[in-house]
């Protein structure tokens, strides 16, 4: 029976060393979110990409991409370097606050 309590104990002192270490750990994943907040500053943006406006909007990349800045729905450039779409600030705002999409020309 010895070796019973002795196995009970060693599992205990395992859970117990377990515990404190998840306790530690969410110690410091709050302290990493609060850091978090206190460095997000919004930076302003001259544009924004598709990846973003598709997230904001909660469409796919395809959609803000071809449907949309190739058609000319949304006021968007191309990069002259990489050759992809760029959102400038203002339309990016315009948008997400729920202004519509351009008529799709004839």
């Amino acid at each position: 029976m010895k070796t019973t309590n002795r196995k009970s104990d060693a599992d205990h002192d395992s859970l117990g060393g377990l515990s404190a270490r998840v306790t530690a750990l969410e110690a410091q994943v709050a302290e990493l979110t609060a850091l978090r907040e206190t460095l997000s500053v919004d930076v302003p943006r001259e544009f924004y990409s598709t990846a973003d406006l598709a997230r904001a909007k909660g469409v796919s990349v395809y959609t803000v991409t071809a449907r949309w800045c190739g058609t000319g729905r949304v006021e968007a450039v191309k990069d002259e370097q990489t050759g992809r779409w760029k959102i400038p600030a203002h339309e990016f705002r315009r948008l997400v606050a729920g202004g519509g999409l351009r008529p799709k020309a004839e």
